[in-house]
């Protein structure tokens, strides 16, 4: 039986004065369904609980698209073919605009003196885009992203000639939502790059809950950007749980968003 979240916040209430005052008997109510427990660890019992009733109720987000730390020095053919579109479409990239085939790199150049091969990132960015590993598309793949796509990319070292190991894609960024709320995130500023946006401080990187989002970011696809938040991952818990235990998590440093319920929109 699936509960309302009124339902859900209730049942969360009364387990947790429950197991405080350590009491044996606990009862709580699913609409017309009624449980019983005796005899139980409270402390274990309610974690469990908590842990069940809320575990759909998580946003992630990665700060990984503005930080300059994860870039890659790669430049791509379609950058060098014409810089002036490369650059009016990473714009329209970063605001998750899908782009044609035709404006989507097929190679790539890495363009420093030394490229360490065996120590190459699950996920960067380069050349102006986003690039994965096969290991990691997988796991995305297996989630719900609507219109956002990926698209094989050969990667070359700095001859042009000698292959990068391994099998790479960029990602076609395709979905929004509208769920941001900047006047409840600690810090928000206005954006400068692209009109009417904002921008999160580094703080979020470093801890939960900073970043306040609308109810409105539980629902629909695992991975999008905020339309007003142009410079962040958001991810939902089922996926952010699969990146976990794929170990593949630590490419985004996934922060905890805070839902604020009291949000109209």
């Amino acid at each position: 039986m699936r509960l309302a979240r009124k339902d859900k916040h209730s049942a969360e209430g009364q387990f947790k004065r429950d197991a405080l005052l350590g009491i044996a008997h606990i009862q709580f109510q699913m609409g017309t369904v009624s449980y019983v427990q005796t005899g139980f660890d409270a402390e274990k019992f309610m974690t469990k609980l908590v842990g069940t009733l809320m575990s759909s109720e998580r946003v992630w987000l990665s700060l990984f698209p503005g930080d300059s730390t994860r870039m890659k020095n790669f430049d791509s053919d379609v950058w060098l073919k014409d810089k002036d579109r490369a650059y009016a479409n990473s714009k329209l990239q970063m605001c998750a605009t899908p782009l044609s085939a035709a404006d989507l790199p097929v190679e790539m150049y890495f363009a420093g003196y030394r490229l360490n091969a065996s120590k190459f990132p699950e996920f960067f960015k380069g050349g102006g885009f986003f690039v994965m590993s096969r290991a990691l598309k997988a796991v995305f793949e297996a989630h719900d992203l609507g219109k956002t796509t990926f698209k094989p990319v050969t990667l070359y070292a700095r001859d042009r000639k000698t292959l990068t190991p391994g099998e790479w894609f960029t990602i076609n960024f395709g979905e929004t939502k509208d769920s941001y709320l900047p006047e409840k995130s600690e810090g928000s500023y206005p954006g400068t790059w692209i009109d009417g946006t904002w921008k999160i401080p580094p703080t979020a990187a470093a801890e939960n809950d900073v970043v306040a989002l609308a109810p409105a970011a539980l629902s629909g696809v695992d991975f999008w950007k905020e339309e007003t938040v142009p410079r962040v991952f958001f991810f939902s818990d089922r996926l952010a749980k699969a990146l976990k235990d794929a170990k593949l998590a630590k490419w985004f440093r996934l922060k905890r968003c805070r839902i604020d319920r009291t949000a109209l929109h």
